[in-house]
């Protein structure tokens, strides 16, 4: 899995992309020709590529592999999320000079929650133990069955319910 600084050098490097992408190369706001997106798609995928054979150089096959995978499925699930934003911007009647800053912004955000979530999720396994913790999220999973399942044989029992929840 790396170690902490390996983990540290990437994030970095992913940030400094990022505000050399907003800072440097995007910093006027235009409208994104299809040889501009083109241009810079095929620059990203670049350095994934670099970045992949990096790791299957310095840390065997099988990660390189394992790199590889995730890629090809995030980028899968990054092409499905253009669709939604394609539908958002076109419904507010965003500018097409703005929408890439947007995205920037946009996944600059996701990566910053991202992290949160994974930084608390940690910590709240290392303070409890992944027991108590698998143990907390199968009752969660428990009381929002039970909630449905009232839901369905009374309805109006469901306010009381979800009144009780908090």
């Amino acid at each position: 899995m790396g170690t902490p600084l390996l983990w540290l050098v990437f994030n970095l490097f992913v940030l400094a992309m990022m505000a050399l992408d907003l800072g440097v190369f995007h910093r006027r706001p235009h409208k994104l020709t299809m040889r501009e997106s083109l241009t810079w798609t095929l620059v990203w995928i670049g350095l994934s590529i670099a970045f992949g054979l990096g790791v299957m150089h310095f840390s065997g096959e099988q990660r390189g592999l394992e790199f590889f995978t995730g890629y090809v499925i995030e980028k899968a699930l990054s092409v499905d999320n253009l669709f939604l934003f394609l539908v958002i911007f076109r419904a507010f009647s965003v500018d097409e000079k703005i929408q890439h800053r947007l995205l920037e912004w946009g996944i600059l955000g996701a990566l910053l929650m991202r992290g949160a979530m994974i930084a608390a999720g940690a910590t709240r396994i290392v303070e409890c133990g992944p027991g108590k913790v698998l143990t907390s999220l199968n009752r969660r999973i428990d009381k929002n069955r039970d909630l449905k399942m009232m839901a369905l044989e009374d309805p109006k029992s469901m306010d009381e319910a979800l009144a009780n929840v908090a």
